[in-house]
């Protein structure tokens, strides 16, 4: 399948997004976070990377990470996708809501709940470091 013959995504599964971050917590932060959301998610921790699966898939939107390539790769990704620059430091629940917005949708969830997921999750995976961090130190 050439890039000029791209299929559309699943019906059922309207938006696939392509995350592309160096930071491999970071990546899979945002891809939890974006499947969350109800999105299908591929990543990719490379722009390469991130170049040979655009032949493959049709993506809605990809977001790049500001740290993931220069200028000349990004306008490269821009010239055949939507793309989002996600900042540094910027909230996960921020960077959905521009998603959000990007792909013209309302949120499925409301602030409070959203909230509260992220909030869930960040407890998830400070408690899977704690946890990792506590084998370690028997060692």
């Amino acid at each position: 399948m050439t890039s000029k013959t791209r299929e559309a995504p699943c019906p059922q599964y309207p938006h696939l997004i392509l995350s592309v971050c160096p930071d491999i917590a970071r990546l899979q932060t945002r891809e939890r976070s974006l499947r969350h959301a109800g999105f299908r998610v591929a990543s990719a921790s490379t722009v390469y990377a991130a170049w040979a699966m655009s032949d493959l898939c049709s993506f809605s939107l990809v977001v790049l990470d500001d740290e993931c390539c220069s200028e000349q790769e990004a306008a490269a990704i821009k010239s055949r996708f939507s793309v989002i620059q996600a900042e540094t430091g910027e909230l996960e629940n921020d960077l959905l809501a521009r998603i959000m917005g990007a792909l013209d949708l309302k949120s499925p969830f409301d602030s409070t709940k959203l909230a509260c997921a992220f909030t869930a999750m960040f407890a998830w995976t400070m408690s899977g470091i704690a946890e990792a961090l506590s084998c370690c130190s028997g060692m």
